[in-house]
């Protein structure tokens, strides 16, 4: 079975070798980004995001990720510099660092405060650990890459995954099976029965 990385590499600029992914959302713009960076127009090689399946009851079949908690250890040899570490990343400053990346190095501010990005900053697709902050009130000065303003429109439509105790084992159960039907190996009601049954006995869900 192909790993998140795998999927991405098939998806990019570089070979295409798949028409449809399954990623976050910001992906949608690293990949436009990327293929930017290298050099390729829009013309040929564009990503766009797709708001999920809707089912019977009208909802969709589309998920947003949980919420990033972090923790500092209260044995930790400098409590007030981790904390402190951690408020100036949710700062507009913090949140400029982890996309747009280093001023003067990945981008450029006039003097009349209009930011711009470098070739270097470009070829980075302004992912320096974040490429969409999730501070509610920060501010890309340069705009997202293509793409990730339509996706984040989406969010309406998206519910919040649930994290279950053996959340890996449910994973690769539905997994193993969804990628059996996907390549026709096994009946897709044959394949969703199966499923499911492996699902009670592992004791994830109820028959």
């Amino acid at each position: 079975m192909d790993k998140t990385k795998d999927m991405r590499n098939k998806m990019g600029a570089a070979s295409q070798n798949i028409a449809v992914d399954v990623d976050w959302a910001a992906w949608v713009g690293l990949h436009n980004a990327n293929a930017a960076a290298g050099g390729v127009s829009t013309e040929d090689y564009e990503i766009v995001s797709l708001p999920g399946c809707m089912t019977p009851d009208g909802t969709y079949m589309l998920r947003k990720g949980n919420a990033s908690l972090f923790a500092v250890p209260a044995n930790a040899k400098n409590v007030d510099g981790a904390v402190k570490a951690l408020e100036y990343f949710a700062t507009q400053e913090g949140g400029e660092l982890l996309s747009l990346g280093v001023k003067d190095h990945d981008y450029t501010v006039a003097a009349d405060g209009s930011y711009a990005l470098t070739e270097i900053g470009k070829s980075h697709s302004m992912d320096h650990g974040a490429p969409v902050p999730i501070g509610k009130d920060f501010v890309n000065p340069v705009g997202l890459n293509l793409g990730v303003d339509e996706a984040l429109t989406y969010l309406d439509y998206a519910s919040v995954e649930r994290i279950i105790p053996n959340e890996s084992d449910y994973k690769s159960i539905v997994g193993k099976w969804a990628v059996s039907i996907i390549k026709g190996e096994v009946d897709t009601l044959a394949g969703l029965e199966s499923m499911r049954n492996e699902l009670v006995l592992m004791g994830i869900c109820e028959k």
